[in-house]
């Protein structure tokens, strides 16, 4: 990821001293934006969605610590 100006650009992808995937997204002069994933430190997904702007649009999916969903939520951008 780039950090011109101090400013996150590019993908990102962020881990757990375990190694394990946490974080794996994309910023755009900062801010959030298309398809983000979140991961429990066992590895498992805890979420996924997508960001514009930002903020969360559309369904975002959340899992249990097992990987099983257990809830959609649908965001709206204003």
């Amino acid at each position: 990821m780039d950090y011109s100006g101090g400013i996150p650009d590019g993908k990102c992808e962020e881990y757990y001293r375990n190694g394990n995937l946490k974080t794996k997204g994309k910023f755009e002069k900062g801010k959030k934006v298309g398809k983000w994933a979140y991961y429990h430190q066992s590895g498992e997904k805890e979420s996924e969605g997508k960001y514009k702007n930002d903020e969360k649009v559309k369904v975002w999916k959340y899992y249990d610590n097992n990987g099983n969903l257990k809830d959609e939520v649908r965001y709206s951008y204003f």
